[in-house]
Protein backbone atom coordinates (compact mmCIF):
# COMPACT_ATOMS: atom_id res chain seq x y z
CA UNK A 1 0.00 0.00 0.00
CA UNK A 2 1.46 3.35 -1.05
CA UNK A 3 0.95 5.62 1.97
CA UNK A 4 1.65 8.77 -0.05
CA UNK A 5 -1.11 8.17 -2.59
CA UNK A 6 -4.88 8.25 -2.48
CA UNK A 7 -5.73 4.58 -2.84
CA UNK A 8 -9.38 4.67 -3.89
CA UNK A 9 -12.24 6.88 -5.02
CA UNK A 10 -15.84 5.81 -4.51
CA UNK A 11 -18.39 6.98 -7.05
CA UNK A 12 -21.97 5.93 -7.64
CA UNK A 13 -25.42 6.38 -8.90
CA UNK A 14 -27.40 8.52 -6.48
CA UNK A 15 -29.12 6.46 -3.73
CA UNK A 16 -27.06 3.38 -4.64
CA UNK A 17 -25.40 2.50 -1.35
CA UNK A 18 -22.41 4.83 -1.14
CA UNK A 19 -23.50 5.99 2.34
CA UNK A 20 -23.61 2.32 3.37
CA UNK A 21 -20.09 1.91 1.99
CA UNK A 22 -18.83 4.99 3.86
CA UNK A 23 -20.29 3.62 7.09
CA UNK A 24 -18.66 0.20 6.64
CA UNK A 25 -15.29 1.79 5.82
CA UNK A 26 -15.60 3.81 9.00
CA UNK A 27 -15.67 0.55 11.00
CA UNK A 28 -12.40 -0.65 9.52
CA UNK A 29 -9.02 -0.45 11.26
CA UNK A 30 -7.34 -0.51 7.84
CA UNK A 31 -9.07 2.42 6.10
CA UNK A 32 -8.66 6.16 6.63
CA UNK A 33 -11.36 8.58 5.45
CA UNK A 34 -11.76 12.36 5.60
CA UNK A 35 -14.24 13.52 8.28
CA UNK A 36 -16.92 14.24 5.68
CA UNK A 37 -18.19 11.85 3.04
CA UNK A 38 -18.50 13.90 -0.14
CA UNK A 39 -15.64 16.24 -1.01
CA UNK A 40 -16.99 17.26 -4.45
CA UNK A 41 -13.61 18.48 -5.65
CA UNK A 42 -13.64 17.16 -9.21
CA UNK A 43 -17.27 18.15 -9.89
CA UNK A 44 -16.98 21.63 -8.44
CA UNK A 45 -17.60 23.36 -11.75
CA UNK A 46 -20.96 25.09 -11.97
CA UNK A 47 -21.50 23.15 -15.19
CA UNK A 48 -22.42 20.16 -13.02
CA UNK A 49 -25.69 19.77 -11.21
CA UNK A 50 -23.89 19.19 -7.92
CA UNK A 51 -23.73 21.11 -4.65
CA UNK A 52 -20.72 23.03 -6.08
CA UNK A 53 -19.67 24.10 -2.61
CA UNK A 54 -16.12 24.49 -3.90
CA UNK A 55 -16.96 26.39 -7.07
CA UNK A 56 -15.39 29.61 -5.77
CA UNK A 57 -11.67 28.84 -5.72
CA UNK A 58 -10.31 31.92 -3.95
CA UNK A 59 -10.80 32.16 -0.20
CA UNK A 60 -10.75 35.96 -0.37
CA UNK A 61 -13.83 35.88 -2.62
CA UNK A 62 -15.58 33.22 -0.54
CA UNK A 63 -15.30 35.15 2.72
CA UNK A 64 -17.78 37.70 1.40
CA UNK A 65 -20.40 34.95 1.58
CA UNK A 66 -21.66 35.32 5.14
CA UNK A 67 -23.49 31.98 5.01
CA UNK A 68 -20.25 30.21 4.08
CA UNK A 69 -18.27 31.93 6.84
CA UNK A 70 -20.96 31.28 9.46
CA UNK A 71 -21.15 27.61 8.50
CA UNK A 72 -17.37 27.33 8.61
CA UNK A 73 -17.16 28.73 12.13
CA UNK A 74 -19.97 26.46 13.35
CA UNK A 75 -18.40 23.31 11.88
CA UNK A 76 -14.94 24.14 13.20
CA UNK A 77 -16.31 24.73 16.70
CA UNK A 78 -18.46 21.57 16.58
CA UNK A 79 -15.79 19.18 15.29
CA UNK A 80 -13.08 19.48 17.91
CA UNK A 81 -11.40 16.19 17.03
CA UNK A 82 -10.83 17.23 13.42
CA UNK A 83 -10.59 20.98 13.95
CA UNK A 84 -7.41 21.46 11.93
CA UNK A 85 -8.85 19.51 9.02
CA UNK A 86 -12.00 21.65 8.98
CA UNK A 87 -9.94 24.84 9.14
CA UNK A 88 -8.07 23.69 6.06
CA UNK A 89 -11.34 22.65 4.39
CA UNK A 90 -13.04 26.01 4.86
CA UNK A 91 -10.21 28.56 4.91
CA UNK A 92 -7.98 27.72 1.94
CA UNK A 93 -7.76 28.39 -1.76
CA UNK A 94 -9.04 25.30 -3.54
CA UNK A 95 -6.22 23.83 -5.61
CA UNK A 96 -4.94 20.37 -6.50
CA UNK A 97 -2.29 20.59 -3.78
CA UNK A 98 -4.92 21.65 -1.25
CA UNK A 99 -7.06 18.64 -2.22
CA UNK A 100 -4.14 16.24 -1.77
CA UNK A 101 -3.29 17.87 1.57
CA UNK A 102 -6.71 16.81 2.91
CA UNK A 103 -5.33 13.27 2.97
CA UNK A 104 -1.79 14.10 4.12
CA UNK A 105 -2.22 12.92 7.71
CA UNK A 106 -4.02 9.71 6.74
CA UNK A 107 -1.65 6.76 6.89
CA UNK A 108 -3.82 3.72 6.13
CA UNK A 109 -5.65 2.78 2.94
CA UNK A 110 -7.21 6.15 2.16
CA UNK A 111 -9.68 7.66 -0.22
CA UNK A 112 -12.94 9.49 -0.57
CA UNK A 113 -16.50 8.75 -1.67
CA UNK A 114 -18.36 11.30 -3.79
CA UNK A 115 -21.23 9.71 -5.77
CA UNK A 116 -21.51 12.67 -8.14
CA UNK A 117 -18.14 11.83 -9.70
CA UNK A 118 -20.15 9.31 -11.72
CA UNK A 119 -21.42 12.23 -13.84
CA UNK A 120 -18.01 13.73 -14.58
CA UNK A 121 -17.22 14.50 -18.20
CA UNK A 122 -14.18 12.95 -19.84
CA UNK A 123 -11.99 16.00 -19.31
CA UNK A 124 -12.46 15.92 -15.53
CA UNK A 125 -12.02 12.15 -15.29
CA UNK A 126 -8.74 12.59 -17.17
CA UNK A 127 -7.77 15.36 -14.74
CA UNK A 128 -8.56 13.10 -11.79
CA UNK A 129 -6.42 10.35 -13.28
CA UNK A 130 -3.54 12.73 -13.90
CA UNK A 131 -3.64 14.01 -10.31
CA UNK A 132 -4.19 10.71 -8.50
CA UNK A 133 -2.59 8.22 -10.88
CA UNK A 134 -4.08 5.49 -13.05
CA UNK A 135 -3.49 2.91 -10.32
CA UNK A 136 -6.04 4.57 -8.01
CA UNK A 137 -8.87 2.09 -7.49
CA UNK A 138 -12.36 3.16 -8.58
CA UNK A 139 -15.37 1.74 -6.73
CA UNK A 140 -18.61 2.30 -8.66
CA UNK A 141 -21.85 1.47 -6.82
CA UNK A 142 -24.92 0.84 -9.00
CA UNK A 143 -28.64 0.42 -8.50
CA UNK A 144 -31.44 -0.49 -10.90
CA UNK A 145 -31.97 2.84 -12.68
CA UNK A 146 -35.75 2.80 -12.27
CA UNK A 147 -35.51 2.00 -8.58
CA UNK A 148 -32.76 4.58 -8.13
CA UNK A 149 -34.75 7.28 -9.95
CA UNK A 150 -37.85 6.63 -7.86
CA UNK A 151 -35.85 6.68 -4.62
CA UNK A 152 -34.19 9.93 -5.66
CA UNK A 153 -37.54 11.50 -6.55
CA UNK A 154 -38.99 10.57 -3.16
CA UNK A 155 -35.94 11.90 -1.33
CA UNK A 156 -35.62 15.20 -3.20
CA UNK A 157 -39.34 15.96 -2.93
CA UNK A 158 -39.62 14.67 0.64
CA UNK A 159 -42.58 12.71 -0.66
CA UNK A 160 -45.13 11.56 1.92
CA UNK A 161 -47.54 10.01 -0.55
CA UNK A 162 -48.16 9.87 -4.29
CA UNK A 163 -51.31 10.75 -6.22
CA UNK A 164 -52.02 10.27 -9.91
CA UNK A 165 -52.06 14.06 -10.28
CA UNK A 166 -48.33 14.02 -9.48
CA UNK A 167 -47.46 12.05 -12.61
CA UNK A 168 -46.58 14.98 -14.90
CA UNK A 169 -44.34 16.46 -12.22
CA UNK A 170 -42.65 13.11 -11.69
CA UNK A 171 -42.32 12.56 -15.43
CA UNK A 172 -40.56 15.90 -15.88
CA UNK A 173 -38.07 14.91 -13.18
CA UNK A 174 -37.45 11.45 -14.67
CA UNK A 175 -36.61 13.02 -18.06
CA UNK A 176 -34.49 15.85 -16.62
CA UNK A 177 -30.83 16.12 -17.58
CA UNK A 178 -29.93 15.88 -13.89
CA UNK A 179 -31.72 12.58 -13.53
CA UNK A 180 -30.62 10.99 -16.81
CA UNK A 181 -26.95 11.86 -16.19
CA UNK A 182 -27.04 9.84 -12.96
CA UNK A 183 -27.90 6.61 -14.74
CA UNK A 184 -25.61 6.49 -17.77
CA UNK A 185 -23.84 3.50 -16.24
CA UNK A 186 -22.22 2.09 -19.36
CA UNK A 187 -20.78 5.47 -20.34
CA UNK A 188 -19.42 6.00 -16.82
CA UNK A 189 -17.77 2.57 -16.74
CA UNK A 190 -16.18 3.08 -20.15
CA UNK A 191 -14.82 6.53 -19.33
CA UNK A 192 -13.30 5.51 -16.00
CA UNK A 193 -11.81 2.38 -17.52
CA UNK A 194 -10.15 4.57 -20.15
CA UNK A 195 -8.24 6.55 -17.52
CA UNK A 196 -7.82 4.09 -14.64
CA UNK A 197 -6.36 0.60 -14.52
CA UNK A 198 -9.47 -0.98 -13.02
CA UNK A 199 -13.06 -0.27 -12.05
CA UNK A 200 -14.88 -2.23 -9.35
CA UNK A 201 -18.64 -2.41 -9.94
CA UNK A 202 -20.76 -3.19 -6.88
CA UNK A 203 -24.52 -3.63 -6.78
CA UNK A 204 -27.01 -2.09 -4.37
CA UNK A 205 -28.98 -5.32 -4.75
CA UNK A 206 -26.16 -7.14 -2.97
CA UNK A 207 -26.50 -4.92 0.11
CA UNK A 208 -29.94 -6.49 0.44
CA UNK A 209 -29.05 -10.01 -0.75
CA UNK A 210 -25.52 -10.67 0.52
CA UNK A 211 -23.78 -7.63 2.03
CA UNK A 212 -21.00 -9.67 3.62
CA UNK A 213 -19.95 -11.04 0.22
CA UNK A 214 -20.05 -7.58 -1.33
CA UNK A 215 -17.87 -6.08 1.40
CA UNK A 216 -15.51 -9.06 1.16
CA UNK A 217 -15.12 -8.36 -2.58
CA UNK A 218 -14.44 -4.67 -1.90
CA UNK A 219 -11.80 -5.44 0.73
CA UNK A 220 -10.11 -7.90 -1.61
CA UNK A 221 -10.12 -5.30 -4.37
CA UNK A 222 -8.43 -2.84 -2.01
CA UNK A 223 -5.96 -5.57 -1.00
CA UNK A 224 -7.01 -5.47 2.65
CA UNK A 225 -7.27 -8.19 5.29
CA UNK A 226 -10.87 -9.41 5.25
CA UNK A 227 -10.90 -10.98 8.73
CA UNK A 228 -12.25 -7.89 10.49
CA UNK A 229 -15.45 -7.95 8.42
CA UNK A 230 -16.73 -10.74 10.67
CA UNK A 231 -17.00 -8.21 13.50
CA UNK A 232 -19.04 -5.69 11.50
CA UNK A 233 -22.68 -5.58 12.63
CA UNK A 234 -25.74 -4.43 10.72
CA UNK A 235 -24.30 -4.98 7.26
CA UNK A 236 -27.73 -5.27 5.67
CA UNK A 237 -29.02 -2.10 7.32
CA UNK A 238 -29.64 0.62 4.76
CA UNK A 239 -28.21 4.09 5.32
CA UNK A 240 -29.75 7.47 4.38
CA UNK A 241 -32.99 5.92 3.15
CA UNK A 242 -36.07 7.80 1.97
CA UNK A 243 -39.66 7.15 3.01
CA UNK A 244 -40.99 3.80 1.84
CA UNK A 245 -43.63 4.37 -0.85
CA UNK A 246 -44.22 1.64 -3.41
CA UNK A 247 -43.51 2.67 -6.97
CA UNK A 248 -46.84 3.52 -8.67
CA UNK A 249 -47.73 1.59 -11.83
CA UNK A 250 -47.58 4.66 -14.05
CA UNK A 251 -44.07 5.54 -12.84
CA UNK A 252 -43.03 1.90 -13.09
CA UNK A 253 -44.12 1.76 -16.74
CA UNK A 254 -42.48 5.10 -17.55
CA UNK A 255 -39.12 4.15 -16.07
CA UNK A 256 -39.13 0.71 -17.66
CA UNK A 257 -39.61 2.40 -21.02
CA UNK A 258 -36.82 4.92 -20.36
CA UNK A 259 -34.22 2.37 -19.27
CA UNK A 260 -35.06 -0.89 -21.02
CA UNK A 261 -32.48 -0.41 -23.80
CA UNK A 262 -29.72 0.58 -21.37
CA UNK A 263 -30.44 -2.42 -19.16
CA UNK A 264 -30.49 -4.74 -22.15
CA UNK A 265 -27.08 -3.51 -23.29
CA UNK A 266 -25.59 -3.77 -19.79
CA UNK A 267 -26.92 -7.30 -19.39
CA UNK A 268 -25.43 -8.35 -22.72
CA UNK A 269 -22.01 -6.82 -21.98
CA UNK A 270 -21.58 -7.66 -18.30
CA UNK A 271 -24.33 -10.06 -17.16
CA UNK A 272 -24.65 -10.49 -13.36
CA UNK A 273 -27.33 -8.36 -11.66
CA UNK A 274 -27.94 -6.58 -14.95
CA UNK A 275 -29.55 -9.85 -16.07
CA UNK A 276 -31.79 -9.77 -13.01
CA UNK A 277 -32.82 -6.24 -13.88
CA UNK A 278 -33.61 -7.27 -17.44
CA UNK A 279 -35.53 -10.44 -16.68
CA UNK A 280 -37.42 -9.58 -13.50
CA UNK A 281 -40.49 -7.39 -13.25
CA UNK A 282 -39.68 -6.86 -9.58
CA UNK A 283 -36.68 -4.70 -8.80
CA UNK A 284 -35.82 -6.19 -5.41
CA UNK A 285 -35.77 -9.88 -4.57
CA UNK A 286 -33.79 -12.53 -2.79
CA UNK A 287 -31.79 -13.86 -5.71
CA UNK A 288 -28.55 -15.62 -4.83
CA UNK A 289 -27.10 -16.75 -8.13
CA UNK A 290 -25.54 -13.43 -9.10
CA UNK A 291 -22.16 -12.17 -7.99
CA UNK A 292 -22.33 -9.06 -5.78
CA UNK A 293 -19.68 -7.32 -7.89
CA UNK A 294 -17.22 -7.58 -10.73
CA UNK A 295 -13.96 -5.90 -11.68
CA UNK A 296 -13.15 -4.44 -15.09
CA UNK A 297 -9.45 -4.34 -15.93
Amino acid sequence: MNKNKINFVGIGAQKSGTSWLFKQFGKSNQIDLPPIKELHYFDRSKNYNSPNILAETKLSNRLYNLKWTAKALIEIKKNKQNRQWYKKWFFSDFTDQWYLSLFANLTKCKGEITPAYAILNEEDIARMSQLLGQETKIIFMLRHPAERAWSSYKYINRLKNYASDDFEHAKAYMYSDYQIARTQYLKTIQLYKKYFNSVFVGFFDAIVDKPDELLLDIFNYLELDTKEIKSFEGLNKKVNTSKSINMPNDIHALLNEIYKDDIKELSEVYGEYFLKWKESEHFIGKINNFKPSFIIK
